[in-house]
């Protein structure tokens, strides 16, 4: 959470990092994955997980990484 051009340009959570890289790019082919391939970006869990309402969780605790630059700790 900050300023764009921080967030943008040095993403520091790698949830962030990981939606970086699905933006596509309009100036390149878009190529299919190749057979086999993972269908997530690398560090991106699946959805195994249990639904849980965004009200019964804590939201993350935010660092200042530098000056308007805050980013959420990664969950244990």
């Amino acid at each position: 959470m900050g300023d764009t051009v921080k967030v943008f340009g040095n993403p520091r959570h790698p949830y962030t990092r990981n939606l970086l890289t699905a933006v596509p790019e309009l100036h390149k082919k878009w190529q299919p994955p190749a057979a086999g391939a993972a269908t997530r970006p690398a560090g991106v869990a699946g959805t195994g997980r249990a639904a849980v309402p965004a009200t019964a969780v804590d939201p993350p605790r935010l660092t200042e990484y530098e000056e308007n630059h805050l980013v959420a700790e990664e969950a244990a």
